[in-house]
């Protein structure tokens, strides 16, 4: 399957709204490999580079959040984009 890599919107303000997508994981096969989104869809996504810490921060919280005895963080809505030449990834 080729994954198509995620391209988050230029957004004017951090008032107006990125890309939303309903992500069911995030997920990585080692720490060299890219980090893939996978939607409730079934669409699945190649985080850009500049989100991947972001990204393995998130996988990690989760692991602690299940091992803790909590249910998944996922799925859940989670907006990207683009802003002041940065890009963002914000859970809703």
């Amino acid at each position: 399957m080729d994954e198509i890599e995620l391209r988050p919107p230029v957004v004017s303000s951090r008032r107006h709204t990125g890309l939303i997508l309903d992500v069911d994981a995030l997920s990585v096969d080692d720490p060299t490999a890219p980090v893939y989104i996978r939607c409730t869809d079934g669409a699945r996504f190649r985080v850009p580079d500049p989100l991947y810490e972001w990204a393995t921060t998130l996988i990690d919280a989760n692991h602690q959040h299940r091992s803790a005895g909590n249910r998944s963080m996922f799925p859940t809505q989670i907006e990207f984009g683009t802003h002041e030449g940065g890009m963002y990834a914000e859970l809703l």
